[in-house]
């Protein structure tokens, strides 16, 4: 049931740095609440700087497009008022396909899930004006980014990960 011999690892320990280095900084800037850029740090936090890099790229690239095509949508919606939500049956569907598209055809679809998800935080919340939906998908960028920064820095300068010199291992032995 339990592995009791299991022990945390490097990178939980560098992931937990990470979301608290991210909860400080929401704090200080006091426009955020330390969620989007929090999880963004889990979520980039690799084996290595490298893959922490990458990850942190597809996330970034999925929250623009994302944003970008969720707030197409508000701005079509905006003519709609009082049928939005009728609306959104059809509207978001569509909007997650040609978020899947484009994430396909630009080659990144490791994108493709964040894109849909900041799409939809933008298209289903009804109460948020076009010009709040605008902010929103500026601050879920800069929150993104802020995350994918930290988790590439702490993951670089904290118990760094380093790769062994394929000459100096030792062979195997027969």
């Amino acid at each position: 049931m339990f592995n009791k011999k299991y022990r945390l690892g490097l990178r939980a320990i560098k992931t937990a740095i990470s979301v608290m280095l991210c909860m400080i900084v929401a704090f200080f800037l006091k426009n955020s609440d330390g969620f989007f850029s929090s999880t963004a740090t889990v979520i980039c936090m690799q084996q290595t700087t490298d893959k922490s890099f990458d990850a942190g790229v597809h996330r970034l690239l999925g929250t623009v497009t994302g944003g970008v095509l969720g707030y197409i949508a508000l701005v079509l919606l905006e003519n709609f008022k009082g049928m939005q939500s009728i609306i959104n049956i059809v509207l978001a569907p569509l909007f997650v396909l040609f978020m899947i598209y484009l994430s396909n055809t630009m080659n990144y679809k490791a994108s493709t899930q964040i894109g849909c998800v900041v799409l939809l935080s933008l298209i289903s919340n009804q109460e948020r004006s076009f010009s709040d939906a605008f902010f929103h998908m500026i601050e879920r960028i800069l929150d993104t980014s802020m995350g994918i920064v930290i988790a590439v820095l702490v993951n670089k300068l904290v118990f760094s990960y380093k790769k062994l010199d394929p000459k100096s291992e030792p062979k195997a032995k027969d």
